[in-house]
């Protein structure tokens, strides 16, 4: 964490700093540190995930975006320290299987599922509360919440280093992402066949990831758990059912709580990533 603070202090010293460690959930835990904002009358929140390195000049870029008064939101594209993700996705790019090339999918999927990993909030944007249970897509309820008040998200092209990486890569976590994934964006899921479809093809997968990559370890772990585990929890999700309620409450809830308990959803650190697509 010593180089992520040293970015923040780099580029944020001249700001109020807090490190929340409260909250069962990411959601609650943002929802904490979007309240003690509000009561200290800052008009901007900004979060910096511990595993974040702002680039030099983040400030001066986020900063000259937030004075637009139509701007509710100012994200950081978020480059990966781990260089597997970006081969594998220029590979595709160069091949014609994908028509996006590394940061164009970046901000894309930003635009779809919404992102905090270097985020500058206008707090008036956001008027209801983080659903408690959320602990995955909390950013993209943030993102949906900013724009349905009528403020827009812009992307900062400065961004930072995300330190993500296969430490937070265990059946437990890719269970709570599939949870979430099925509750949340079952659309981006493409229902029962689809994943299915996606199982059988990951030995397609693993090839084509370690000849872009030429890492074993990375395609390994690629294959068992972005393909396998994820596919085979998501597919055990849908046939148990029973997520309706919760996905009406996180589209029309009046303050996105509903003093409900909190579901029984799988917790813990999760992996750094959105929705499947494949």
């Amino acid at each position: 964490m010593g180089r992520v603070m040293e970015s923040v202090r780099r580029e944020l010293g001249h700001l109020p700093l807090w490190v929340v460690r409260e909250g069962r959930t990411r959601g609650e835990a943002r929802q904490i540190a979007i309240d003690r904002a509000k009561a200290a009358g800052y008009e901007w929140i900004i979060f910096v995930d511990d595993d974040f390195e702002l680039n030099p000049g983040w400030w001066g870029d986020v900063s000259k975006h937030m004075e637009d008064p139509g701007v509710g939101l100012v994200w950081g594209v978020n480059y990966d320290a781990d260089e597997s993700r970006r081969r594998w996705i220029q590979f595709l790019y160069r091949k014609g299987l994908y028509e996006r090339d590394y940061v164009s999918h970046l901000i894309h999927a930003f635009m779809i599922r919404g992102g905090t990993h270097d985020t500058a909030i206008r707090l008036k944007a956001l008027r209801k509360r983080i659903p408690r249970w959320l602990h995955v897509y909390e950013d993209w309820w943030i993102k949906r919440e900013v724009e349905r008040n009528g403020y827009r998200c812009v992307v900062s092209l400065v961004g930072g280093v995300h330190y993500s990486g296969g430490h937070n890569y265990n059946p437990r976590n890719i269970a709570s992402l599939a949870w979430h994934d099925v509750v949340v964006m079952p659309h981006r899921l493409g229902g029962f066949r689809r994943r299915l479809k996606s199982l059988l093809a990951t030995p397609l997968y693993f090839a084509y990831r370690f000849m872009a990559t030429r890492s074993l370890t990375g395609s390994l772990r690629y294959a068992l758990y972005d393909r396998t585990l994820y596919n085979i929890a998501s597919m055990l999700y849908m046939a148990l059912g029973g997520h309706e309620a919760l996905r009406r409450q996180l589209l029309y809830g009046d303050d996105g709580v509903g003093g409900a308990e909190l579901p029984q959803a799988p917790q813990g650190p999760l992996p750094r990533r959105g929705g499947q697509g494949g």
